[in-house]
């Protein structure tokens, strides 16, 4: 059984299709929590074999987001005990990280709009709810 508190904002797992990778899902919603204050400095992180059944991923695609999120000094592995987060100061550089990636799923809406002559605020609202920030 997963844990409620690792599935996405609208209460499912992350199994649906999108346009990214299920590794770009998983660490996207790790870092949701860590901004949200679910999870906070010092506190363990789902391991391994809980991230496969969480987000229904196999061992080399939950070790991969793990060590991600430990190279970009998100979180820090104590050996034999598992993933933590670093500290409460990574919330900010994590809420930095997901407004980039906002503004660069907006830019690329208006573009697109542009070419094919489209609504913007309509592209801007898509943009928003692709990226989960319309709520």
């Amino acid at each position: 059984m997963y844990n409620e508190k690792y599935v996405s904002s609208d209460g499912n797992k992350v199994t649906e299709k999108t346009p990214f990778a299920m590794w770009e899902e998983i660490m996207y919603e790790l870092e949701l929590h860590i901004i949200n204050n679910d999870l906070h400095g010092g506190d363990k992180v789902p391991t391994i074999q809980e991230v496969c059944m969480l987000f229904e991923c196999g061992h080399s695609t939950a070790l991969k987001v793990l060590n991600m999120l430990t190279e970009e000094d998100t979180l820090y592995k104590a050996h034999g005990k598992g993933f933590y987060v670093k500290d409460d100061s990574v919330v900010n550089k994590l809420k930095e990280k997901h407004y980039n990636t906002i503004k660069r799923e907006i830019l690329k809406y208006i573009i697109k709009g542009k070419k094919e002559e489209i609504d913007m605020q309509q592209l801007i609202s898509e943009a928003m709810e692709k990226a989960d920030y319309s709520k």
